[in-house]
């Protein structure tokens, strides 16, 4: 039986950070500056989210590609946040003031933003999956918006205390600036559920109960991390941090388990043959009109989709499919076989 090569590394990657963390965080608890980033808790929440994470990753069908490196993406960088902190509380501790304490403690400082960043990306990648195509300008928003961020911090915020860090700019309206740019940047997390909402109210079919369950998980990951972030001090920081973990898994939990949802049987249909059965209706509809002879931009056109989301579907098509791939193979031909061979079946079936 062959096995993907991810499904091995990934869970081999998260085991690796796991431990790194673990100890960082108790060595900076010994030799390093004590503060919320070298609680226990945020080593515990990371490693809890991450494994849940690598167990979705596991279960999702190969052919969600780019859905399954998100999950991998995010398993692993929940760890590596509380590697930066504890890297950071080291750096302060033995070496104050120096570029490598000031560059960790900034990179501790904007390490949660690509988990936040998440929180939008998952629901607008469901979304280039399902609906009818994505704009470019959500993705721009929020790109845009996380840059500012991470350049604001860095620029502006020299109380990282008690990390020995100072600002690179000390200009008074700085850090007022740099705030803003952050909280503006926080407020994405509802970009990605109200993007999904809407193309649920705009899909037909299948897509609609799928968009809708990614809105609604998306949407409730978003507002724990906002109420958590409402009521956020100093001394309840290792609750919110665990609370922002338990958002992300929701988000990735619920989504991945709509794109799973099973496809309902129509009525007076045979069932498909089992070699396209992991195939979702909207696959199947791409591989049709491909096989009937159409370019990626035909089935944009018949489907008033993205030529950018058929090439999305194909891929995901010829992974389902296990379609042979190399200079030698034309995996667009093997696919439009495949459809007439279901087509066969069924007149025989017929």
């Amino acid at each position: 039986m062959h096995v993907h090569p991810t499904r091995v590394r990934l869970p081999v990657g998260v085991a690796v950070l796991a431990v790194l963390a673990t100890a960082l965080t108790a060595y900076a608890r010994a030799v390093g500056t004590t503060f919320w980033g070298t609680s226990y808790v945020l080593p515990v929440a990371a490693l809890v989210c991450a494994a849940v994470m690598v167990r979705e990753h596991q279960r999702l069908d190969p052919g969600w590609v780019r859905w399954r490196r998100a999950v991998a993406a995010l398993a692993l960088g929940a760890l590596a946040w509380p590697v930066l902190l504890a890297g950071a509380s080291l750096a302060s501790g033995l070496a104050p003031g120096s570029k490598v304490a000031w560059a960790l403690a900034v990179a501790g400082g904007v390490g949660h933003l690509p988990l936040i960043a998440a929180f939008s990306l998952l629901p607008l990648l469901a979304v280039r999956y399902l609906g009818r195509g994505l704009p470019r300008w959500p993705l721009a928003v929020l790109v845009v918006l996380g840059v500012a961020a991470v350049v604001g911090f860095a620029l502006f915020f020299g109380d990282f205390s008690p990390l020995e860090a100072e600002a690179l700019v000390g200009w008074g309206p700085g850090e007022q600036i740099g705030a803003g740019l952050n909280l503006a940047f926080l407020s994405t997390v509802l970009l990605g559920p109200a993007v999904s909402l809407t193309a649920a109210v705009r899909a037909t079919g299948e897509a609609t109960r799928r968009l809708a369950a990614v809105a609604l998980a998306s949407l409730a990951g978003a507002a724990l991390v906002v109420l958590c972030g409402a009521v956020a001090t100093q001394s309840a920081a290792g609750f919110v941090v665990a609370a922002m973990y338990a958002a992300l898994v929701l988000v990735v939990v619920g989504g991945s388990r709509a794109l799973a949802l099973p496809v309902p049987e129509e009525s007076g249909q045979p069932d498909a043959p089992a070699r396209l059965g992991p195939l979702t209706t909207r696959e199947s509809e791409v591989l049709e009109l491909l096989a009937e002879g159409l370019s990626n931009a035909g089935i944009a056109a018949r489907l008033v989709i993205s030529e950018r989301t058929v090439d999305a579907h194909l891929r995901s098509v010829f992974a389902k499919l296990d379609l042979p791939e190399g200079p030698l193979e034309n995996r667009r031909v093997h696919a439009a076989l495949a459809w007439r061979g279901e087509l066969g079946e069924r007149a025989d079936a017929g």
